[in-house]
């Protein structure tokens, strides 16, 4: 069950996130950050699973907004899902998804909702700043991962330096 406090949290952001949903696919847009930092994510991702290919991999992406991280991975043949509890966001990914006739599990979902599923890869890029109980999420994340799995997760860097520069 969800504390009072993360509700507020979670309702504020998908407030903002609902506000921008029409704005996941625009490169220059408001998520331009995200969309550049695929390349290196995917680099990271493939060089870290130890593999040449993601071919037949199951790859979990926790919040993955609009599908920008689920698209390149589903491409490079990995069987993806991708979660996140803003249903704006998971439609326009639903919709992306398949104008570039791309399978992807899509679910407007909690991640502890999740049952019966076990991945080889799980992601979790930009999404910890959102929550208020990391541990919960990589303690959920790591109930999800196949024996030897890999949980890759990315944040940005909340200190008063980052900030200014």
């Amino acid at each position: 069950m969800k504390s009072k406090h993360l509700k507020t949290t979670t309702k504020l952001n998908n407030q903002l996130f609902d506000s921008l949903s029409d704005e996941w696919w625009n490169e220059n847009g408001p998520f331009k950050a995200l969309h550049s930092y695929n390349l290196i994510r995917l680099k990271y991702i493939i060089e870290n699973v130890n593999k040449t290919s993601l071919s037949k991999l199951k790859i979990l992406d926790v919040g993955c907004g609009g599908g920008i991280l689920c698209e390149p991975l589903a491409r490079l043949g990995a069987d993806v899902t991708g979660v996140d509890e803003n249903k704006k966001a998971i439609e326009v990914a639903k919709s992306h998804s398949k104008i570039n006739k791309l399978k992807i599990n899509y679910r407007n979902i909690n991640l502890n909702q999740i049952t019966n599923k076990s991945f080889d890869v799980i992601t979790c890029m930009e999404v910890l700043e959102h929550v208020d109980d990391v541990n919960q999420i990589i303690s959920d994340s790591a109930h999800l991962l196949k024996s030897g799995g890999i949980f890759i997760g990315s944040t940005i860097n909340k200190t008063f330096s980052s900030y200014l520069f």
